[in-house]
């Protein structure tokens, strides 16, 4: 990504919008980007930490998280549950693993459930979630009732897991993007729900920001954060819970999907 972003300075590029390998190298090259070039620079899907970011747009993570465990409880309130996360590192699989934590808390408390496992998977990769589903159904012997995945490729992971003890559709699972897969394993019941944003809303977010910034206009916003005691700007995407119940629905209001792609 440095060699990338290298290759569009000497381009001559006016506004940078990048989302980040890893939000903490992504910090030394934002801050290299405006001691070099002083131009602009916009994060996309994360915030990255350094108070020389100019703009960010991004989906409200902690709802993700909020969104799924709420569901997650109305269907599965009691027993055994797992939480596969994405790499530790990134904001977006801690504030979505949080988030769902605010809500559950409450219910570990209490001793209605127990989250029996929980794994951070570094780039977000499904194969570590298989493994994990794998050792948490051999230490339970199969008791699982829940099982909260920060996305959907987690979630393709989880499912391969559960099916290969019979278990899909028996354990309640959640993802979040709406990948096609996933909405044709919902038409099956064997994936509960996956969270979704507007991915078009935060694209015009990001392109509209870089139009206004390069041109020395304000950007609009709805959010900010501070970062380092200085408050970045940006635009926080709202996300919605997709189920079978609503999918039909969603894809016709959204165009996301065609529903002969998904099984209706």
């Amino acid at each position: 990504q440095d060699a990338q972003v290298e290759a569009m300075l000497a381009q001559g590029i006016q506004a940078l919008i990048i989302i980040p390998v890893n939000i903490d190298s992504g910090r030394d090259l934002i801050e290299r980007v405006k001691r070099d070039a002083g131009i602009p620079v916009i994060s996309y899907n994360y915030v990255i930490p350094s108070p020389e970011l100019d703009y960010w747009t991004a989906r409200d993570n902690y709802l993700v998280g909020e969104i799924q465990a709420k569901q997650a409880l109305a269907q599965a309130p009691k027993g055994n549950w797992a939480i596969v996360s994405g790499p530790s590192g990134v904001d977006v699989a801690r504030q979505k693993t949080e988030g769902a934590m605010r809500v559950l808390q409450p219910f570990i408390d209490s001793g209605e459930i127990t989250i029996v496992s929980h794994e951070w998977h570094d780039a977000w990769r499904s194969e570590g979630a298989l493994a994990q589903i794998e050792n948490v159904l051999t230490k339970t012997d199969n008791n699982l009732q829940a099982i909260v995945a920060n996305e959907d490729g987690l979630a393709l992971g989880s499912l391969r897991a559960l099916t290969e003890q019979g278990l899909n559709g028996k354990v309640w699972l959640c993802g979040e993007d709406v990948f096609p897969e996933v909405a044709r394993e919902i038409v099956q019941g064997n994936i509960a729900m996956s969270a979704w944003t507007d991915l078009i809303q935060m694209g015009h977010s990001a392109a509209d920001a870089a139009f206004a910034l390069a041109q020395g206009q304000k950007p609009e916003g709805n959010d900010k954060v501070v970062i380092d005691g200085v408050e970045v700007p940006g635009m926080r995407i709202q996300s919605r819970g997709v189920d079978k119940e609503n999918l039909a629905e969603f894809l016709r209001l959204t165009d996301w999907l065609k529903p002969e792609d998904v099984g209706l």
